[in-house]
């Protein structure tokens, strides 16, 4: 599990829940709020006919925090399916 600490509406830090080493596993709400920590979100909704998720940097969307994008399948993605 991924927990990203926000300041100012922005990712100041992203690591491992081990890494902190401030929280119990699993982490209560409580907890992160005492950081202004959120979990990192591994996967989004999409359409799986032709979309895709794909691994990127951690990022700041309406309050959550990302570590996948979604993007369109090529050709190729949607010939492999």
């Amino acid at each position: 599990m991924q927990i990203a600490q926000i300041k100012d509406g922005q990712i100041v830090e992203c690591k491992s829940l081990l890494d902190w080493g401030i929280f119990p596993n699993p982490p209560t709400q409580w907890h992160l709020d005492q950081f202004g920590c959120v979990e990192v979100l591994e996967s989004k909704s999409y359409d799986s006919g032709t979309e895709k998720l794909v691994p990127s940097a951690p990022y700041l969307e309406a309050g959550t925090v990302y570590s996948v994008k979604v993007e369109a399948k090529t050709a190729e993605d949607i010939a492999a399916d």
